[in-house]
């Protein structure tokens, strides 16, 4: 998703009358901010209470500004000037104060998802009889239909696309991830569901992908002339942005792929384990989001994410080393192929106990405390948290197999990350 520049007016919805000239930037990586050439303030107004600046709404040449969770950054007296960091911003729409956010579809476009799905997704070649004449038919897809629980679905769309360009005709397979709802729900209800699938393809490509676009609809919002649904663009700081130089995604590289996986059904079963344990997910994937992240902050984010995960498996009442062995247990003989077998895992557990106590109890750092020593550390207990996703969700032998023995950086790391215990 590139970021979006849009100039207009704007204005609180308690005063539709006083209108502001400004504009709002968004960014996927740095989030939104709104500045205005005036004040929503007069001179007399500053003694008095700030109004709600938690929605503000505006009007460019391409239609509404919803921007939503907003606070005040900057404010000049003396110029009257304002700015404002924007949580999100909905393009093409108006809702006013007080007004919920509900969507009964959400459209989205992720990077590297198509060539993830392309081992596995269903083929879409044109027979040579529709191309009889030169034509090329307008649209040719399958959709999968996988069902995500308590009346929600997503239908994950192949298709062929086809462009024209200095008179070549160029065909591409597309994925395009389409959740429905049997009934609207917030707008951050249905984002959940992509967040959800965003950190599974995450977790089976094994590298950093963002939303390209994400867009909802209502029944209620339609276009102008009311002859179709109206998309609404949704801006928010999703944290990545695809770059479109960085290498192609091949199987060596992914973990597992959609193939793999089991196709829908595997997907369905591998999304109903990161749901489970969304906020976990994304917490053990966060070090790979984060910009500059520092080898301790890491380090500790992930063994955390670790031991939450045995908490929701087992509750409470065991040391952090007993949880790591029970989580490395339930994954058989994947986690030994990364640590090592025989007593191998015991003592991993008892040097990440030992690591862990040392940053987060403020104990000195040892002078061989390796940065490469918290970084493989750290890498082992992200393994070892998808590898117990991956048991939860029933994942295939082949998914397991294309991990221990094909992935790159799994190999890589086996080779490092057995020299320090």
């Amino acid at each position: 998703m590139a970021e979006v520049q849009l100039d207009g007016k704007f204005w609180l919805p308690t005063d539709p009358d006083h209108k502001v000239p400004g504009w709002v930037t968004f960014s996927p990586t740095a989030g939104g901010s709104l500045t205005l050439l005036d004040s929503f303030e007069g001179i007399d107004d500053f003694d008095n209470p700030r109004p709600d600046y938690n929605r503000i709404l505006g009007e460019s040449i391409h239609g509404g500004l919803t921007l939503d969770d907003c606070r005040l950054e900057f404010l000049n007296p003396f110029q009257r000037r304002q700015r404002f960091a924007v949580g999100k911003l909905l393009n093409k729409v108006y809702y006013e104060s007080g007004e919920a956010v509900e969507a009964d579809r959400l459209v989205t476009r992720i990077s590297d998802l198509m060539l993830w799905v392309l081992d596995g997704a269903p083929e879409l070649g044109f027979k040579p009889e529709e191309l009889a004449g030169g034509n090329i038919p307008i649209v040719k897809r399958h959709s999968e239909d996988i069902d995500l629980g308590n009346g929600a679905r997503l239908n994950l769309i192949h298709g062929l696309a086809h462009s024209f360009n200095m008179g070549l005709t160029q065909i591409r397979s597309t994925a395009t991830p389409q959740f429905e709802f049997d009934a609207p729900v917030e707008l951050d209800a249905a984002l959940e569901h992509a967040f959800d699938l965003l950190a599974a393809v995450t977790v089976a490509a094994d590298r950093v992908v963002a939303f390209e676009d994400v867009t909802f609809s209502h029944p209620d919002l339609l276009m102008s002339d009311g002859s179709r649904r109206l998309a609404v663009e949704v801006h928010q700081q999703w944290r990545a942005q695809a770059d479109p130089n960085r290498r192609q995604l091949d199987s060596n590289r992914a973990a597992f792929t959609y193939g793999q996986l089991g196709r829908g059904d595997g997907l369905r079963r591998f999304l109903e384990a990161v749901r489970n344990h969304r906020a976990l997910t994304r917490q053990i994937i966060r070090p790979l989001y984060d910009t500059a992240p520092t080898v301790q902050d890491s380090f500790f984010t992930r063994v955390a994410a670790l031991e939450g995960l045995d908490k929701q498996q087992h509750g409470d009442g065991l040391s952090l080393r007993e949880r790591l062995e029970r989580l490395a247990s339930n994954t058989g003989a994947s986690f030994e192929s990364l640590v090592g077998d025989g007593d191998a895992v015991a003592r991993w557990s008892k040097r990440m106990v030992k690591l862990r106590n040392s940053i987060g109890h403020g104990d000195p750092v040892p002078l061989h405390q390796s940065a490469a020593e918290l970084y493989e550390m750290s890498e082992a207990a992200y393994w070892l948290f998808v590898l117990n996703l991956l048991v939860e969700a029933d994942a295939p032998a082949a998914v397991y197999t294309n991990l221990t023995t094909t992935t790159r950086r799994f190999i890589f790391l086996r080779k490092h990350v057995r020299r320090h215990y």
